[in-house]
């Protein structure tokens, strides 16, 4: 581009109304080098804009703690809800950027043995199968279930999706029922 701006004056012009038909008088007089129209790029980023923006807010106010990493194991997104179950003292924009490990650590109290957990998500990592429902025991004696998700686009890997409930009640009333 600045290649461009030293040989030749760079001009940007909307296709529709006066922008548009000033573009047409300079491509009808051949003053006009060359023409790139953008309107098809500008349309899907502000499609894919709108959609991020739609997932951002869905992952934002689930009832189920959401924390979402890239191909790296870097936190990208995490809410509110995720560290509540954990009880955490941090927001989820603290946990933006951390290596998932990192995360671990201020999300799972010592108490509930952090590298047990680690070892266990490193297992489903390694594997990259989905995993529903695996049961996570605090010491506070609540029951947490947590989800993995691998994301891959076309064979590649681009992430991961881990989803956490408290299912504590659930449990004691089948501890309950099979007691009974």
């Amino acid at each position: 581009a600045e290649r461009l701006r030293d040989d030749y004056d760079c001009m940007v012009f909307h296709a529709t109304g006066t922008g548009g038909r000033a573009m047409e008088k300079l491509a009808d007089s051949g003053l006009l080098s060359g023409m790139l129209d953008i309107t098809t790029t500008k349309a899907a980023e502000h499609e894919l804009r709108e959609t991020m923006s739609r997932l951002t807010t869905l992952l934002t106010h689930m009832q189920a703690g959401v924390l979402v990493e890239d191909a790296q194991r870097r936190v990208v997104m995490a809410n509110d809800t995720l560290c509540g179950l954990f009880r955490a003292d941090t927001r989820p924009s603290a946990l933006t950027g951390l290596p998932a490990s990192a995360a671990v650590s201020q999300l799972v109290q010592s108490a509930d043995d952090p590298a047990a957990f680690l070892r266990r998500t490193d297992d489903l990592l390694v594997r990259r199968w989905p995993a529903v429902a695996e049961p996570m025991e605090l010491a506070d004696g609540r029951v947490l279930e947590f989800d993995f998700q691998p994301i891959v686009d076309e064979g590649r890997d681009l992430g991961a999706l881990w989803m956490f409930r408290d299912v504590t009640s659930r449990v004691q009333y089948e501890e309950a029922l099979a007691r009974a």
